[in-house]
């Protein structure tokens, strides 16, 4: 089971699926319809919560999570991308292709931000080799984590 905003949601409900695995997958009302078809489509059971549920909030995609997880114990299993440090490591290798694509010419990185799992592994990977890089983190359109308008 994970809490997720999607993505990482749908690769957990692959392997699952592959594995003849039950999955739970937590997220926020705002996700896509287009995510929550393939999780179907993958078989996965989809809880979603209140997009404006901050993340400590009992109604949040997290702690709905973490509530159910108790409840199914010791049947499951969370990831927790959020706090799970294999997620950034595991895009160290992501940053390496990167930069061999780029034959080592690369001045700038742009990234969407969502755990930030992504940003941080490639960013540490490039900077490693370009420290001159410039890693940029988007905020996706629609993300709750930013207001444009502030």
């Amino acid at each position: 089971m994970e809490a997720t905003s999607g993505n990482t949601g749908i690769g957990m409900a692959l392997l699952a699926a592959s594995k003849g695995y039950e999955c739970l997958v937590c997220m926020p009302e705002k996700m896509s319809e287009e995510k929550v078809n393939v999780l179907k489509g993958l078989g996965a059971n989809i809880i979603r919560t209140r997009t404006e549920a901050a993340s400590s909030d009992p109604d949040s995609h997290i702690m709905t999570c973490k509530k159910k997880a108790e409840e199914m114990a010791p049947n499951s299993l969370i990831l927790d991308q959020y706090n799970n440090e294999n997620n950034w490591k595991a895009h160290l290798e992501t940053g390496q292709e990167i930069l061999d694509c780029v034959d080592g010419k690369l001045d700038y990185v742009v990234i969407g931000v969502g755990t930030g799992g992504t940003l941080t592994g490639v960013a540490k990977s490039v900077k490693n080799s370009l420290p001159d890089c410039k890693i940029i983190g988007a905020d996706p359109y629609g993300s709750i984590l930013a207001d444009p308008t502030d």
